[in-house]
């Protein structure tokens, strides 16, 4: 970081701090989203875009969209696309929701995210965060989830997971519409609850939507971990461009190392015209505060 430091202090033209920046945050690179809470990373950026699926070959159960309130804990949805075998379909959608309820359990976020703007526009924006889930609450998760409810369409195959002893207990089959919720508040104007702290992650929506999901799912938990400890540093320098005149472009890196627990999926949004999905993420910040490393 100090060399990176150095070396924007000694710049003088914007193409040089791109150079430097890009190699750094080589893990990716977006435009800016609406709010505050988006983070750009490398998970999922390469892939391809492409046209999304036929919405007619996909419903999504309600509780896709809203995460029902659940007073024995944490719960988390897992999805997988549907294929020939639904055993397999089922299997492919628990391994995904374990991953996520394992996050929301317990998830250390490091790294750094950074950009450059000008003026108020942002130009470039990357991260080389990690999401680190320790064995042990691996093991936990996978000894004790359960399977509460799934419902299978033609594209994907949906499973809500929860924390519990009641593996053999049946699992509800969901009621589900193809019919996408209207615009939720929470995408543009964060929930503001006593004792709760929130953010949300966009992505692009891609062809293999599950990989959407848990791109926007993981933006919105490093969001939450910036929110809660951040080391920022900002260089300002003038360069000019061609025509000679001088525009102001800032520089920002971002720290963070935080272990959120309890973290968890509160909701989902798909907005298909621009092609992206939208996730929000609540935790306790007393839960929170306590774990700032």
């Amino acid at each position: 970081m100090a060399y990176l430091v150095r070396a924007i202090s000694r710049a003088g033209n914007l193409p040089f701090i791109l150079a430097i920046l890009v190699p750094f945050f080589i893990s990716g690179c977006g435009s800016p989203s609406a709010g505050n809470t988006s983070v750009y990373g490398h998970s999922g950026e390469s892939q391809t875009h492409f046209q999304a699926r036929s919405e007619s070959q996909t419903s999504y159960p309600d509780w896709f969209w809203t995460m029902p309130v659940s007073g024995s804990g944490l719960l988390a949805g897992g999805m997988s696309e549907t294929f020939v075998h639904a055993e397999a379909s089922e299997e492919s959608a628990i391994a995904d929701g374990i991953g996520s309820l394992a996050k929301s359990v317990s998830v250390s976020i490091r790294g750094e995210y950074g950009s450059v703007s000008q003026g108020d526009r942002q130009v470039f924006a990357g991260d080389n965060m990690d999401e680190v889930v320790s064995p042990e609450t691996r093991k936990f998760v996978e000894k004790n989830y359960q399977v509460i409810a799934k419902h299978s369409s033609p594209n994907y195959t949906f499973v809500l997971l929860g924390l519990g002893d009641g593996k053999d207990q049946p699992a509800e089959s969901s009621e589900a519409s193809s019919i996408l919720p209207e615009k939720p508040e929470w995408v543009t104007v964060l929930p503001t609850k006593p004792g709760y702290l929130y953010a949300s992650g966009q992505s692009k929506l891609y062809y293999k939507e599950t990989s959407s999901w848990q791109l926007a799912e993981r933006r919105a938990r490093i969001a939450l971990a910036l929110s809660l400890e951040s080391k920022v540093l900002s260089l300002t320098k003038k360069y000019k461009e061609d025509a000679g005149s001088a525009i102001d472009s800032t520089v920002t890196t971002v720290g963070t190392d935080v272990q959120l627990n309890d973290a968890q999926v509160v909701a989902r949004w798909k907005q298909p015209e621009y092609e992206a999905c939208y996730v929000l993420v609540g935790m306790p910040l007393s839960v929170g505060e306590s774990k700032i490393r």
